[in-house]
């Protein structure tokens, strides 16, 4: 499994580009039938709660209603032609001001290097190295309700 990513963009709506059938654009579900589809998901939160907002906005800015393609390899980070639902997550907190790094590490010592990559993956926003550089929390989900 691949994995999948959404941003929420008010307290009962999820924003999120599936690929699916019938689903081609990005799409706007309720909290509650998110948690239906994805009942193991885990959240994360930026630490400040300005930037979750503004990121909610610029979401729905460009893409809630949109008809921008959902295809993978051809979608860029920064693009607006095709998307993927990492990549919109990425783009909206972009948007608002922070570029999601992740870290690739540098011989055998270890150490990483921090750098805005070519693909986002939908894993990149739940590793907690990677949450923790980028100023982000993971908060506890009960679904059907936003804590």
């Amino acid at each position: 499994m691949t994995g999948h990513v959404g941003i929420a963009i008010d307290s009962k709506t999820i924003l999120h580009t599936s690929g699916r059938k019938g689903e081609p654009y990005p799409l706007a579900i309720s909290i509650k039938d998110w948690g239906k589809r994805y009942s193991k998901t885990k959240v994360i939160r930026p630490n400040s709660s300005s930037l979750g907002e503004k990121a909610a906005t610029m979401a729905k800015k460009y893409f809630k209603g949109k008809k921008i393609s959902y295809n993978i390899p051809s979608a860029t980070l920064k693009g607006s032609k095709y998307t993927y639902c990492s990549q919109l997550v990425w783009k909206s907190y972009y948007k608002a001001g922070k570029s999601y790094e992740t870290a690739s590490q540098i011989g055998n010592a270890g150490r990483l290097t921090w750098k805005v990559p070519l693909k986002i993956l939908p894993y990149d926003f739940s590793n907690k190295t990677y949450v923790k550089h980028n100023g982000f929390k993971f908060v506890k989900s009960t679904w059907g309700k936003v804590q």
